[in-house]
């Protein structure tokens, strides 16, 4: 097949022809870091027919496995252009932490000088992190800042438990998004930070903050991502939003554009075979048990039942300290100490010298911390819910992937992308909460060749819950 996905560079100018159905020109306003696009993302066509295209993160940990410190140092970049340009203060340690992200060198030595001098804000600050892809940085965003809060959006949804805010992502294959921070991490009128990967027209941002407005009122908003691809008339409507409710909106973004697309959404996938063999025996070793007692003292944890489209409740308890009811910053540093515990602990388990970290749907930040203590050569990527055409050809982001029912949901169609066949020996797979199905993910990740499937559940259905000792932190 000719012209699957070819890519024109110059200075300023991007071409990318996508499957020989759509072309996509890019030309760079803004790139204050001087960062490589060839480093920021690829480009693959998404199963979708209101966007058929999709900028591939190569710093997410999402849909590519990357090594967890240069996903964690792209939200440092991300707290460094909004300290930079909003708060009008400088960042600590700024040049090493580009020339770190620059060069994919000193980055964990960088990472952790750096996450040892957060900047103190001098209003409390509200940062949300979109789901599904932007959970993590959003995280990783947030956690070099002093006197803040975090929560990240969801798609998930909860019984007897509302949600403090609705909106809709209307480009997306599942549009509706809530979410379940406590009204008291809104209820103020102090600065929020919106963080999403990427921003193409900017509508989901602006959906947000009308929800919040409307319920919470404030005066200034920060919208935050590492490409922003917005047109004039894109921007127009902000200016519109700003005037509507007499607020303040900053933009704040690693690399800014203008994109052109031309063609139709790639309709049917091209001919796609994943390799095979004769299939090993593999090795499940389950360390829930070990890794719950290792977080002893990660007291976070609490009931609230979640349901699925089939109308099943799962009552086994969630995380606090993902951020999806909301953390501090206090309580995110407290926790610090028990993720490296488990990380060493999973690191004496490994098998293998290059192993691959696997986090689930919105579940990321954690088991991405968890990987960077777990020793050299590891990966971290996560399942997704975004279907993508799989193309292998040198050029096109996405070349493998399979597709499986959610753990939380058999309805729903989840993914994990490009694990080339028996690329690693191991894959350590990090799942938030018990009471889920992990047959059919197992399943096919016994496929890419692999010889030990780690399962790490971090919260089990029957353990005693404590009250959560960080609550006063």
């Amino acid at each position: 097949m000719k012209d699957i996905h070819t890519l024109t560079y110059l200075t300023n100018q991007h071409t990318f022809n996508l499957l020989g159905k759509m072309k996509l020109s890019i030309t760079i306003k803004e790139n204050p870091y001087n960062l490589k696009m060839e480093n920021l993302f690829g480009l693959a066509a998404r199963k979708n027919k209101k966007r058929g295209f999709l900028f591939v993160s190569k710093a997410l940990g999402k849909h590519l496995p990357v090594n967890p410190y240069y996903s964690l140092l792209c939200g440092a970049l991300l707290s460094a252009r909004y300290t930079e340009t909003v708060l009008k203060k400088q960042f600590p340690l700024k040049e090493q932490v580009i020339e770190a992200f620059r060069s994919k060198e000193n980055m964990k030595e960088c990472y952790h000088d750096l996450i040892e001098k957060p900047v103190p804000l001098s209003k409390q600050s509200l940062f949300i992190g979109f789901a599904e892809t932007a959970t993590a940085l959003g995280h990783s965003m947030f956690e070099h800042f002093t006197n803040s809060s975090y929560i990240h959006t969801t798609r998930e949804e909860l019984v007897d438990f509302s949600s403090t805010i609705h909106f809709k992502e209307e480009h997306s294959h599942a549009i509706s998004q809530c979410c379940y921070g406590k009204e008291e991490y809104f209820s103020t009128t102090d600065p929020i930070v919106l963080i999403d990967d990427e921003i193409t027209t900017g509508k989901t941002t602006l959906n947000i903050i009308e929800s919040i407005q409307t319920k919470f009122p404030r005066k200034e908003y920060t919208i935050v991502s590492i490409l922003d691809w917005r047109s004039a008339e894109d921007e127009k409507r902000y200016k519109e939003m700003e005037q509507k409710y007499n607020i303040k909106i900053h933009s704040v973004s690693l690399v800014k554009g203008l994109l052109t697309v031309e063609g139709e959404p790639v309709e049917e996938e091209p001919k796609y075979k994943y390799p095979s063999s004769d299939q090993q025996k593999v090795h499940i070793i389950d360390h829930t048990n070990e890794a719950v007692k290792q977080l002893k003292n990660y007291h976070s944890i609490t009931y609230k039942n979640s349901i699925n489209s089939l109308k099943a409740v799962n009552p086994a308890p969630y995380l606090e300290v993902t951020g999806r009811f909301g953390v501090s910053d206090k309580v995110n540093k407290a926790v610090r100490t028990e993720l490296n515990i488990l990380g060493n602990y999973l690191k004496e388990k490994r098998q293998s010298a290059q192993s691959l970290c696997l986090g689930t749907g919105e579940f990321m930040y954690v088991p991405m911390r968890i990987a960077s203590f777990m020793g050299e050569n590891i990966l971290f990527q996560s399942t997704t819910r975004s279907p993508i055409h799989r193309v292998n050809e040198p050029e096109y982001a996405i070349k493998s992937g399979f597709s499986f029912e959610s753990p939380e949901d058999p309805n729903i169609l989840h993914y994990f992308y490009n694990i080339p066949f028996e690329e690693y020996e191991e894959v350590f797979l990090f799942l938030e909460r018990d009471g889920v199905e992990t047959e059919h993910l197992i399943e096919c990740l016994k496929q890419t060749g692999v010889s030990y499937i780690h399962i790490i559940k971090l919260s089990e259905s029957g353990e005693h819950v404590h009250e959560n000792e960080f609550k006063n932190i």
